[in-house]
């Protein structure tokens, strides 16, 4: 019986235009990502906010997905996962996260912090099991 570890690929930048600039209330959306290839067990998502800490600011984020080779994706409300509120007691926090992907996502983030954020990146890096 074959013995299995974790491995893990390249870590890739997730687009999200306007992350970096995002209005309080507002959403920003990244490019879609396509599973389909890689074929990724697990995703480690980071994401890199930064704007005015305030005890009670926060950002949201969710995983929204297509099923249907990537022409409809879930929506804000109805989202394939919604991750832990990223803490923005702290001045530039940098948040992980760790799901199973579907075949075609997009990171979602809403700016909950009461000011325009001055920071904004993401990045995931996916994980899969071999033989050894």
């Amino acid at each position: 019986m074959a013995d299995f570890r974790q491995a893990f690929g390249t870590e890739q930048t997730i687009t999200i235009t306007g992350l970096a600039t995002l209005a309080n209330a507002g959403t920003a959306t990244s490019d879609a990502i396509d599973n389909t290839t890689n074929l990724y067990d697990e995703v480690v998502i980071e994401i890199k906010v930064g704007g005015t800490a305030a005890a009670t600011a926060w950002c949201d984020a969710r995983i929204v997905a297509s099923i249907d080779g990537g022409t409809d994706y879930s929506v804000w409300t109805t989202p394939y996962l919604i991750l832990p509120a990223i803490d923005m007691s702290v001045d530039n926090p940098v948040y992980h996260a760790r799901f199973i992907p579907p075949a075609r996502w997009k990171l979602m983030v809403k700016n909950n912090t009461g000011a325009v954020l001055d920071v904004g990146a993401a990045s995931y890096q996916g994980v899969y099991y071999t033989g050894i």
